[in-house]
């Protein structure tokens, strides 16, 4: 369950995020000529959105780790139970 990161939607929601947040403080100093200082709270309220889709891709991938983490457990324990199997008959006193 990579994500691939070239194409998928969230690359795509953080270059539109930086597009329209250049493009409003752009807008803001042409058309109604703010000095640029007075324009970057659309420039910070986009990097405020662009934490949004970071924090999600660091959320998948702490689930993707501890999905492994949980299957390898799990497999772990399964492979033992089986390689052990015969020593647990014989310990309830079932013999082949």
């Amino acid at each position: 369950m990579w994500i691939r990161l070239e194409r998928g939607p969230i690359m795509y929601c953080m270059r539109t995020i930086v597009v329209n947040a250049c493009a409003l403080c752009t807008w803001e100093m042409v058309i109604r000529g703010q000095k640029w200082w007075k324009c970057t709270h659309w420039l910070v309220f986009g990097l405020l959105l662009l934490s949004v889709p970071i924090i999600l891709l660091l959320f998948l991938l702490f689930f993707e780790v501890l999905l492994f983490l949980l299957f390898f457990e799990v497999f772990s324990i399964a492979v033992f139970l089986l390689s052990n199997f015969h020593l647990l008959l014989e310990a309830e006193g079932i013999q082949r």
